[in-house]
């Protein structure tokens, strides 16, 4: 086995990464679904990050670019939320995108599709959504995650997005999803 899979190798560069965020703290302003709030808020607090919480169309232009990164999360997405997904994902800062339940309906793909040309440096999703915003189709299941004999359909669907990244939700996913895309970087969780 090769220094890079050692779990001693993975242990190591997760640290180094952790206290590089802490060193840093970075302003992560995340316009995030109403569920996952306190848990994202928490989850950035602990690893040395600084939340905001900024969801008003008359303050993400001015906050947003003040950030170090933005995180948006379209789980209880709303049509008075989406300019504000979008002025915040254009603001020149990495950000990530969770495309929670992409295929639920027609709004919420097209919201995904319209978040998504904004050019994310992570999609962060399980292989249905990946598939679904890949294919741009509804008939893709919602947010079910998807069973590992699956997970190669990914390599056929994410052609051409180089420069992207997908991170898995699904952890059955996170250990193949490497080795199957030649195109996008990944990330394991």
């Amino acid at each position: 086995m090769d220094e890079e899979r050692t779990a001693a190798w993975w242990g190591r560069r997760a640290w180094e990464l952790l206290s590089a965020v802490r060193a840093r703290a970075p302003l992560v302003h995340c316009v995030t679904n109403l569920v996952s709030m306190d848990i994202a808020a928490n989850a950035l607090l602990a690893a040395g990050a600084s939340p905001a919480m900024v969801h008003s169309l008359r303050e993400v232009p001015e906050f947003t670019p003040r950030c170090d990164a933005v995180c948006v999360n379209v789980g209880t997405l709303s049509e008075g939320w989406l300019p504000s997904m979008r002025a915040a994902a254009s603001a020149g800062r990495p950000w990530v995108l969770d495309p929670v339940a992409a295929a639920a309906s027609e709004f919420r793909m097209e919201a995904c599709l319209s978040l998504l040309a904004l050019r994310p440096a992570v999609v962060r999703g399980n292989a249905s959504e990946i598939l679904a915003l890949a294919s741009r189709s509804l008939a893709a299941s919602s947010s079910s995650p998807w069973p590992r004999r699956r997970a190669p359909l990914l390599s056929l669907a994410w052609p051409g997005r180089s420069g992207w990244s997908l991170a898995p939700r699904d952890p059955p996913l996170s250990g193949c999803i490497s080795s199957m895309l030649s195109t996008a970087s990944t990330c394991r969780r």
